[in-house]
């Protein structure tokens, strides 16, 4: 999917097509950062097994470390990578909960946590 949006012109350009994003979008331009950040996660992905990729619970302190080792990054940018992964989870499950209608009542603030009332 990383791999996906990445031809379809990343997150800069998805950025782009919100309005008020262009400034973000500039800066992450400017910067390369979004590149360097893809190119860290799908080390981190690419050095975990199936299994692992799958249910990323499995991943204990030793599979931790053998997947730092292995993608050349920190504990701290992998937790952070687990982190984002858990977050889009929940995000994904409001989603599914609310359906069209409940999105379109409740507005993003819900889909993001935000919201807790419906």
């Amino acid at each position: 999917q990383m791999e996906q949006m990445g031809n379809m012109g990343g997150m800069g350009s998805l950025l782009g097509m919100l309005p008020g994003m262009n400034k973000i979008k500039a800066v992450l331009e400017e910067q390369n950062l979004e590149d360097k950040v893809f190119k860290k996660h799908r080390a981190m992905i690419m050095s975990m097994t199936p299994k692992e990729r799958r249910n990323p619970k499995l991943l204990n302190a030793s599979r931790k470390q053998r997947v730092i080792k292995g993608s050349g990054t920190t504990a701290f940018e992998l937790n952070q990578l687990l982190k984002q992964h858990v977050n889009m989870q929940d995000m994904m499950k409001r989603f599914s909960k609310m359906g069209k209608s409940g999105l379109a009542r409740h507005g993003l603030g819900a889909l993001m946590g935000k919201n807790k009332n419906f």
